[in-house]
């Protein structure tokens, strides 16, 4: 039983840094695909609206979600270990 706890069971509240860090990255990516259409609409150079459109929605679709994942994670440890602390 111990080891199916270990591959399956909660994990420690510092994994909850992997959402925040994923998080950074798309909008980091977000950002740079805003820039890369703004630079290209003063070079007057041709952009394909439709790629830079969904790929910009998809990566703040991704970094909201990437938000709520890390405040879910963080407030249900918190909440977690309050109650192991009560009951103890």
């Amino acid at each position: 039983m111990s080891l199916i706890n270990k591959l399956f069971g909660p994990l420690e509240k510092n994994w909850c840094c992997l959402f925040q860090i994923i998080s950074v990255i798309n909008f980091i990516f977000a950002a740079i695909i805003l820039l890369t259409v703004l630079l290209k609409l003063v070079s007057l150079q041709p952009i394909y609206w439709s790629i830079y459109i969904f790929s910009f929605i998809q990566l703040i679709i991704n970094y909201i979600i990437f938000r709520i994942l890390y405040s879910m994670c963080i407030k249900s440890l918190d909440n977690n270990n309050d109650n192991q602390n009560n009951d103890k």
